[in-house]
């Protein structure tokens, strides 16, 4: 089974794979299940987000919230197996409508030739049903969450800091997660940049292609002083902009977890276009100085997906992902 494209920022880097791990049959019926039973919460940014093939939710939010959630238990070693039972489990982080956790629970795969370790049984609580007996007499003590929280500058951004940017990686590596608007806005006295917007928004039939024209227009910016500084001069003011919000409420930086390098870092809403929406997030990492580095840009889903796997956000900016 393939893992399915999950609006993260992480990449395919996990030294260890859910998809690798274990087998996950009837993995949409099960994440409905999970869905259902866990406290409500919205698992998709737009209720016509539905596959395809059979018109049922994708739960997009919740495949990666399990995907990164096993990323981080690993690392922490809180995966637990038994394998002279033949019985792993994890802690999901989520809870029931009584706010009791619930596990993700396994067993062997005895399956000959098979790729995965072990087999989904499917969500439980602690002594629920067949498997959640299991689970409680095979783990003593029971699974532990993933913890990321740690020091008081996880959660709090020090309004007496102004960051220091990574402008190359932001602004030219990842051109293509920048809004079109302000792309059309700063480089729209330029024919040739425009028709590399024009091509990688309208004009691509391929992710090749789409790829080739920004390889282009990250060629040109670079190599023209005047564009560079617009887009430059466009960031630190959406920047200085984010840093009001944060004296005025410290709510507005958002904690969340970074799998790609496994830390928590601090998230800023960016108002790119000026239209009073935040359109990115900006990824700050709090250094043993006490300084903050400016690491990269994520859009808005993808913000709150590494937001969520600490806790739901409930602030303004990231909620307005939401459709509908």
């Amino acid at each position: 089974m393939e893992s399915p494209v999950l609006p993260g920022s992480a990449d395919a880097s996990n030294p260890v794979d859910l998809w690798d791990w274990a087998y996950l049959y009837c993995w949409k019926d099960w994440l409905a299940k999970l869905a259902e039973t866990a406290l409500p919460e919205k698992w998709d940014f737009s209720p016509n987000d539905r596959d395809e093939k059979d018109d049922r939710p994708r739960y997009a939010i919740l495949a990666s919230y399990l995907k990164y959630t096993f990323w981080r238990l690993e690392h922490e070693e809180k995966v637990r197996e038994d394998l002279a039972s033949g019985f792993a489990a994890f802690n999901t982080g989520l809870v029931n409508r009584s706010y009791e956790p619930i596990f993700a629970c396994f067993e062997a795969n005895d399956r000959d030739g098979a790729r995965q370790k072990w087999v989904l049984l499917g969500f439980y609580g602690a002594g629920e049903g067949r498997v959640g007996d299991r689970l409680v007499r095979t783990f003593n003590p029971l699974p532990k969450r993933a913890r990321y929280l740690r020091r008081l500058e996880d959660v709090l951004y020090d309004v007496d800091q102004v960051p220091f940017l990574d402008y190359n990686h932001i602004l030219l590596d990842n051109v293509d997660r920048l809004p079109r608007k302000l792309l059309d806005r700063e480089l729209g006295d330029s024919p040739e940049c425009i028709a590399c917007v024009s091509a990688a928004f309208d004009g691509a039939t391929s992710d090749e292609k789409r790829e080739k024209a920004f390889d282009k227009l990250r060629g040109l910016i670079a190599s023209d002083r005047v564009h560079w500084l617009r887009l430059k001069n466009a960031l630190d003011t959406a920047v200085d902009l984010a840093l009001e919000r944060v004296k005025w409420s410290y709510r507005t930086a958002v904690p969340a977890y970074y799998p790609r390098v496994n830390s928590v870092n601090l998230l800023l809403p960016l108002d790119l276009t000026e239209d009073e929406e935040p359109d990115m997030a900006l990824v700050l990492e709090c250094t043993d100085s006490g300084s903050y580095i400016g690491q990269t840009i994520l859009t808005t889903q993808m913000a709150y997906c590494d937001a969520r796997l600490i806790c739901r956000p409930g602030v303004d900016w990231l909620e307005a992902t939401f459709e509908g």
